[in-house]
Parts: C-alpha cells; sequence; structure tokens
C-alpha cells in the first residue's frame, strides 16, 4: 500500500475545518442554554368562574388560572394538574357582555364578561361571582393580553 504524504496545506486545512466544527458545536451549546433560560411564569389571578360551553351552550363551574404568559387555563378543580382547556389571550381583549339580557337563563346575568379575539372567532362567555369579581378579572385579563400581545403598540411621547 502506498502511504499519502500529508503537506502543511493539507495539515493547515484539516486544522481549520476542526476549528469551525469546534466554532459550531460551542454556538449550539450556547443557543441552547438560553433557548433554556425564561422568564418565571407567575399566576397573575385564579378562581372560581361560570363558562359557557362553545357547542352545546350549558354552563360549567370551572376554576381559572390566569398566567403571566398569556394564558388563561381552566380546570374541574383547583387540585387538578391538567387544565380541561386553555384560552390563548395575545389580541385578544376582555370586556362586559353588551347584551346581559341575551342570557335569560343565568340568574347574575350583570355579573357576565367576555372574551374576543382577533385570531379566532369563538367569543367565550364567563360569569363571576359579583360586578367587583367581573371588572377585577377584566382589568387582568386584559393587562396580561397588551403584555404578551406582540403587536402591541409603541407609545411614543412627541415633543414640540
Amino acid at each position: 500500500k502506498e502511504k499519502k504524504k500529508h503537506t502543511s496545506r493539507d495539515r493547515d486545512e484539516r486544522h481549520a475545518t476542526h476549528a469551525n466544527k469546534q466554532t459550531t458545536k460551542k454556538q449550539k451549546e450556547k443557543g441552547r442554554r438560553e433557548s433554556k433560560v425564561a422568564e418565571p411564569t407567575i399566576d397573575v389571578h385564579e378562581g372560581y368562574l361560570t363558562k359557557q360551553g362553545g357547542r352545546v351552550k350549558n354552563w360549567k363551574r370551572r376554576y381559572f388560572r390566569l398566567r403571566s404568559t398569556g394564558v388563561l387555563s381552566y380546570f374541574e378543580s383547583p387540585k387538578k394538574k391538567s387544565p380541561v382547556g386553555c384560552i390563548h389571550l395575545a389580541s385578544c381583549e376582555a370586556s362586559p357582555v353588551p347584551n346581559p339580557m341575551d342570557y335569560p337563563a343565568r340568574d347574575n346575568r350583570n355579573f357576565l364578561f367576555q372574551i374576543k379575539s382577533a385570531h379566532f372567532s369563538r367569543i367565550f362567555i364567563l360569569e363571576a361571582g359579583s360586578l367587583v369579581e367581573r371588572d377585577d378579572w377584566i382589568e387582568k385579563i386584559n393587562r396580561v393580553a397588551f403584555f404578551t400581545n406582540p403587536q402591541k403598540p409603541i407609545l411614543v411621547e412627541a415633543v414640540y
């Protein structure tokens, strides 16, 4: 068998290739480390609300948990770990139901509020236990929705 002689140029090319692989490997590891660092998720607000069903318009009492990540999750009870459903609040707005008289089956029609979004056609109808509680949920949902909206407007102060 004939052995191939390596020149100094071959050695330099091998070294450069090895160095590039090392750099790429370090960049990938750095990217993985950076992607693992995330803001902590905080429960902004939680409590019981009554939710109107999507297809069947029945009402169910659910335990809701509003997270700082912009997700409103609802559970069968506070002890349950996995949610029955989630509402992603980016581009959403919560407000009192405009026509509470459209819901004659509800005793506390004035405690109703809705969550609307530009991204989905469904309007979520929820009922709080009181007006104060309703207004509190609306304020907190809107605040979280604003801060998690990727297309939120930037306020600029004009100086004349």
